[in-house]
Order: structure tokens, then C-alpha cells, then sequence
């Protein structure tokens, strides 16, 4: 959140169609809710999978164990990747030279 605010304020244009949206209508403030909203769900997968795990032990268990905490790893990554651009694109409008495989990096996941 910080970077795409610093980002916006210097200029930038908010990439995700989604997050564009949010802040169009409901500005930083919404967006942060949204932000805190998917937070407080993925909490919510990760105790209902402890829990389930609890209740009923074995195969299945360990199987939403897995997916779940392989979904957290995967948003991690992906909010990581986030910032990590949000901080290239923050360089590139103060005119910082970036390295090009950083550069690039957006160009290939995208």
C-alpha cells in the first residue's frame, strides 16, 4: 500500500483494473479496506484448515493444510513481486537508473 501510494503521488497510474477501480470510487481508504478485508479471509482459511486438521485428522486434513498454506506462499509472491515493481516504477519517474532483468521482470510475468 505504501508503494503504490508513493507511486500514484509521484504519478504513476495504478496497473491492476481492480485496485484502479477501488481507488477511483473509494479512494486509499477503500483500498485499504479491500486489502485488510483479503487479509482477515486468508486468516480465516488458515484457522479453519488448523481447525479442520484438528477435528478430523489424516489425508484430507493435511491435503487443506497444504493447498492453503500454498495459496498464502503464492500470495506472498505475488504481493512481494507488487512491491518490488511499485519500487522500479517509483525509480524510473525519479529517473534513477534500474537494472534491466528488474526492468524486464514485470515484462515477463506479465
Amino acid at each position: 500500500m505504501l508503494t503504490t501510494r508513493v507511486d500514484i503521488g509521484r504519478g504513476a497510474l495504478e496497473g491492476n483494473v481492480v485496485a484502479a477501480h477501488v481507488l477511483a470510487v473509494n479512494g486509499f481508504v477503500g483500498l485499504l479496506f479491500v486489502k485488510l478485508a483479503l487479509v482477515a479471509v486468508m486468516a480465516a482459511a488458515i484457522l479453519l484448515a488448523i481447525r479442520y486438521a484438528d477435528d478430523h485428522p489424516g489425508r484430507r486434513a493435511s491435503l487443506v493444510q497444504g493447498v492453503v498454506w500454498r495459496g498464502l506462499q503464492l500470495c506472498v509472491l505475488v504481493l512481494f513481486v507488487t512491491g518490488l515493481h511499485n519500487v522500479l516504477v517509483l525509480a524510473a519517474l525519479q529517473g534513477w537508473n534500474t537494472p534491466t532483468l528488474l526492468t524486464t521482470l514485470p515484462l515477463i510475468l506479465h
